[in-house]
């Protein structure tokens, strides 16, 4: 939702413009889903390969069927849940089914993969949340990422797992990450690929099941990070996750294209252990958790006093007072969503030496996860974030300018960043 607050101003031979954005990202929704409902067939079904599989009625986001790679035996079934006690959302959608570990083998080329509707593009700033429930017990490891390409020569992926029992971790060479959450990436072909440790938590951290939930946040201009937490039986999930202690944390520098969700699964053991399931993907922390941020700053600011909205007045988007100004913009710049023609605290922009100044009200409330920001660009279609001491951008906030609890931030953005003669900026609330 952009809302146009002089789009045009001239301050010199080119053309500045100031735009306000509240990121319909906010709202959240489930992108990719997969619960494996009867997979196998009705229950108890007939197991059989992951191979050639299709849609369930618990598919969100994916299209044409599974393909497996090195082994017929990452196989399905329809009579088992797995995750029973586990936090978060139900594993199935009303009817059991998953995968489970019939590979008898630990072949690091052993995964499959199912095309996205709808790719994810690792160039363009956002946050993606998924997970899954995964059992590693005996001496199986297993994981969930995205990748591009349709073989191991071309296939780079990005992901997260669980590990074998006597798992060496790719930097150090010891048998320092069994049973252990940890993260992955690069090519199939390369460094064991999917079961490829990176970072990863202490050793026999897990041998059982686990809720595994990666945050993954996605950037234009720095490395992307990969956050990951594991939830154990019994434990509580925290309601938002700037309250989270995240398990394992790293990053890669890539700019992928992913067209897959990968999913891979080996090892052995005598029972045939090793089990994979509830595969969501959100773009917020609830959806793939069903945690509820009952802490949201931005929540209570809405409807508690003296705003006290309700319903759809209390959305990000939403504009109650009806002046063309946004709750979450009026949320950042400590303005009133109640008070009519609030705008004395809405963004300015001036040309100073050689720069495009963007200044704007920043409420103390308001500099917490998910953090406003400004983005700029040339044609009103591509935005670049403004990130300090990039491209030669700087962003500079000073304490208190504005009185108690409200900053002053001004974003500097070079005049030579200008394409075509024209420059335009936008505070983004990120909601």
């Amino acid at each position: 939702m952009i809302i146009p607050q002089s789009p045009f101003r001239k301050f010199t031979a080119l053309s500045f413009g100031l735009l306000l954005a509240s990121s319909a990202a906010s709202s959240g929704a489930i992108v990719i889903q997969e619960l494996f409902d009867a997979i196998a067939g009705d229950p108890p079904g007939t197991d059989g390969s992951l191979d050639g599989k299709g849609d369930t009625t618990t598919t969100i986001g994916l299209t044409g069927t599974w393909t497996t790679i090195g082994s017929q035996g990452i196989f399905t079934a329809s009579n088992f849940n797995s995750g029973a006690g586990l936090p978060g959302l139900p594993s199935n959608g009303g009817v059991l089914g998953g995968v489970w570990n019939k590979t008898a083998a630990y072949d690091t080329n052993i995964y499959a993969f199912r095309p996205l509707a709808t790719p994810i593009d690792f160039s363009r700033d956002q946050v993606l949340y998924y997970s899954f429930i995964a059992d590693n017990s005996g001496d199986v490891a297993m994981g969930i990422g995205f990748s591009v390409g349709f073989d191991a020569e071309t296939l780079d992926f990005v992901g997260a797992g669980l590990s074998w029992n006597n798992a060496r971790a790719i930097d150090t060479g010891e048998l320092d990450s069994g049973n252990a959450a940890y993260a992955c990436y690069g090519l199939l072909d390369v460094d064991n690929g999917p079961y490829g440790v990176r970072q990863h938590e202490p050793m026999n951290s897990v041998n059982g099941a686990a809720l595994v939930v990666v945050r993954l946040t996605i950037s234009s201009t720095e490395p992307d990070k990969i956050d990951i937490k594991r939830y154990g039986i019994g434990d509580t999930i925290e309601s938002d996750p700037s309250l989270v202690t995240w398990s394992v944390s790293d990053s890669v520098d890539t700019s992928i294209t992913a067209t897959q969700l990968l999913l891979w699964i080996n090892g052995v053991s005598g029972n045939l252990a090793g089990e994979l399931d509830a595969i969501r993907v959100g773009t917020t922390w609830a959806d793939v958790t069903g945690a509820s941020a009952t802490n949201d700053p931005f929540t209570a600011w809405a409807t508690g006093a003296p705003n006290n909205l309700t319903g759809a007045d209390a959305l990000p988007a939403a504009d109650p007072d009806h002046d063309g100004i946004p709750n979450a913009i009026e949320f950042i710049t400590g303005s009133s969503p109640i008070t009519v023609n609030d705008r004395s605290k809405l963004p300015a922009g001036a040309v100073v030496s050689g720069n495009f100044e963007f200044t704007f009200h920043r409420a103390d409330i308001a500099n917490a996860d998910p953090l406003p920001f400004v983005e700029y660009g040339s044609d009103l279609t591509g935005w670049t974030k403004a990130q300090d001491g990039v491209n030669g951008v700087s962003v500079v906030a000073t304490d208190d300018f504005y009185g108690t609890g409200v900053d002053r931030v001004v974003v500097k953005i070079p005049q030579a960043l200008a394409n075509g003669s024209r420059l335009f900026a936008r505070l983004n609330a990120n909601r």
